[in-house]
């Protein structure tokens, strides 16, 4: 269960990169600028911290992605619990960068309007940044509730 965070995170960040190379590719795309605008604005969010930080493209995927993701295979193949939950507890962290930067781009809400309520199902991207938030936390406490049995199991 330790290995969903890390492995959620991986299909978000290589759809959101895939889906990047693909309007790069085909640029007149109104499907691809739909899906690259509606679900994966939180990451191209984080691109945009990270390239000016790194100044090279696919940087979420090969620099966290890939290695959490690897990192977890490592761990759950090799037996390794402390791998495991480091690729977890990361992979949570990193989400939470990628949730701090979604919201540092979002224009602040109006003071005084009629204009209707903001609801999560009006914005896909919330509705996947939601979603992954919610496994990797998953992750995340599975991890800790594994470490603290395994310690009680050795401290008997």
């Amino acid at each position: 269960m330790q290995f969903i965070g890390p492995a959620a995170l991986f299909a978000a960040v290589g759809a959101a990169e895939a889906a990047a190379l693909a309007l790069s590719r085909f640029p007149s795309s109104e499907w691809l600028w739909a899906v690259n605008l509606g679900y994966f604005s939180p990451f191209q969010q984080a691109h945009y911290t990270l390239k000016g930080l790194l100044g090279f493209d696919y940087e979420q995927f090969y620099l966290v992605a890939l290695p959490l993701f690897a990192a977890a295979l490592i761990g759950l193949a090799l037996k390794r619990h402390l791998l495991l939950g480091v690729a977890s507890n990361l992979s949570f962290a990193y989400i939470g960068f990628v949730l701090i930067a979604w919201l540092h781009a979002q224009p602040d809400a109006p003071q005084a309007s009629l204009v209707a309520l903001y609801t999560p199902s009006q914005n896909p991207d919330a509705q996947m940044l939601v979603a992954l938030i919610v496994v990797s936390v998953f992750s995340f406490l599975i991890t800790h509730f594994d470490f603290l049995r395994r310690v009680r199991a050795e401290a008997r």
